[in-house]
C-alpha cells in the first residue's frame, strides 16, 4: 500500500530518503496474511475483511503528495522500527503461535535500524526546511 504509493514518487529526493531506509513491508505483510488465513484463500479473506475505511485510506495514499507520503511513512514504518522488531514478534507469536509474523522482521540489528530511522527523521527536517510545516501538519493529522 504505502510501498506502491512511494514508488510512484521514487524520483523525489524527499521520498528517496524513505526508500533508502529499506523498510518496504508489503512482502512481509502478505507472508503474514498467507500464514494467518492460508496460502490458497488469503486474498479472499483479506478482501472480505476490507472496510470502507480501508478503501478511503487507500484512496488517500494514492493521491498523496510526496511530503504527505513521507509523513505517513514515518508513522507507519516508525511503528515497526521503534515499536516493533524481534521483541514484538515474540509477543505476537504468543497470541498467534502458528505465524512467523515476518511483518515485524524489519532488521536483524534493531538498535542500528532505530538509530538510522531516527537520524533520517531528523535529517529530513534539517535538509528539507521548505517542507517542515507541511510535514508537521501531516504528522499531526
Amino acid at each position: 500500500l504505502i510501498d506502491t504509493a512511494l514508488d510512484k514518487h521514487a524520483d523525489d529526493p524527499l521520498v528517496g530518503r524513505i526508500l533508502a531506509l529499506d523498510l518496504r513491508n508489503t512482502d512481509r505483510y502478505i507472508a503474514d496474511l498467507k500464514e494467518l488465513y492460508g496460502r490458497d484463500v488469503w486474498v479472499q479473506k483479506a478482501t472480505e475483511a476490507r472496510t470502507a475505511e480501508t478503501d478511503r485510506y487507500m484512496a488517500v495514499l494514492s493521491s498523496s503528495s510526496p511530503v504527505e507520503l513521507v509523513a505517513a511513512s514515518f508513522i507507519l514504518y516508525g511503528a515497526l522500527v521503534i515499536g516493533g522488531g524481534k521483541a514484538t514478534q515474540k509477543k505476537v507469536r504468543k497470541v498467534f503461535s502458528s505465524c512467523e509474523h515476518t511483518l515485524f522482521d524489519v532488521a536483524e540489528d534493531m538498535t542500528s535500524k532505530r538509530q538510522e530511522f531516527k537520524a533520517a527523521y531528523t535529517a529530513v527536517g534539517h535538509d528539507f526546511p521548505q517542507h517542515a510545516d507541511q510535514l508537521s501538519y501531516s504528522l499531526a493529522r
